[in-house]
């Protein structure tokens, strides 16, 4: 969206994204030695959104550094709110661009990219439609469902994951004690251009329909980094861990009703061995 917006449009798409996304709403209190996650019902817009306004008498870099002050203000995990908007508002006084701060506990990169785009819709919404804002993004699952049910499939999985970790202790051990072998391990970098990364993908679009199973450009670094591993270390199992931003997997509640976290705004991310 480029076209500018009215305060009262900033305090709506605020409210319904505040609304439509509990893990905005969480804070983190420290009660009984332990923190924990409280999500509260509401949240005041005004506790989160912040003004600036332009100064034709001062110089963009003292302006920037003012508005990153301002964003960047240290959070308090047990206090009203872990996220701002900063409103930049030029000489007519709509606002022209905004900062968004968040604390990492709140979102990962997968959620930034998200709320940047449920901003931009209810933006055109106020802009060109009628329609009402929480109608025009998908509401996500509550994040105590979300865990409810994680906590139940690692549960089940439990007995399973212990095997693997077992395993893997071994094998890390063994790998250890061999001589040398850490000093002929390298930190290498790729570089893939446009043309060969089309190509890639192309060829393992192919292989996923032909192996019936859905292969990216992750599992193709991930397959060659084992292979060019197993070489060097001369083992034929290595335990590796991945990380995963946790929005593939695959949820199902006791109902039978499988959760699509695709536009789930939190911190979920996943380690799989």
């Amino acid at each position: 969206v480029t076209v500018p917006l009215t305060n009262l449009m900033l305090e709506r798409i605020l409210a319904s994204l505040i609304v439509n996304h509990d893990s905005l709403r969480a804070r983190f209190l420290f009660e009984n030695a332990t923190w924990k996650q409280d999500i509260r019902t509401k949240m005041n817009v005004d506790d989160v959104l912040l003004q600036y306004q332009r100064s034709a008498s001062l110089s963009k870099e003292v302006e920037d550094k003012a508005v990153e002050e301002l964003a960047c203000q240290p959070f308090d995990l047990q206090g009203s709110h872990l996220f701002r908007v900063v409103a930049i508002k030029g000489e007519s006084g709509v606002c022209e661009s905004l900062v968004i701060a968040i604390h990492h506990l709140l979102c990962d990169w997968v959620s930034v990219r998200l709320l940047v785009q449920d901003m931009n819709t209810l933006a055109n919404n106020e802009l060109y439609s009628t329609e009402s804002n929480l109608n025009s993004i998908s509401p996500p699952h509550l994040l105590s469902a979300i865990s409810r049910q994680r906590s139940e499939t690692v549960k089940s999985d439990s007995k399973e994951v212990s095997k693997l970790l077992g395993r893997a202790s071994v094998i890390a051990d063994s790998i250890n004690k061999t001589p040398s072998s850490h000093s002929q391990l390298r930190t290498l970098h790729l570089t893939i251009d446009e043309r060969k990364l089309r190509v890639l993908r192309g060829y393992l679009a192919t292989l996923s329909l032909e192996l019936e199973t859905e292969l990216d450009i992750q599992d193709l670094v991930l397959a060659t980094s084992l292979r060019s591993l197993n070489d060097l270390l001369g083992t034929k199992e290595i335990p590796i861990i991945v990380e995963g931003h946790g929005r593939e997997e695959q949820i199902i509640d006791e109902e039978g009703v499988r959760f699509d976290l695709s536009q789930q705004i939190g911190w979920l991310t996943r380690a799989r061995l």
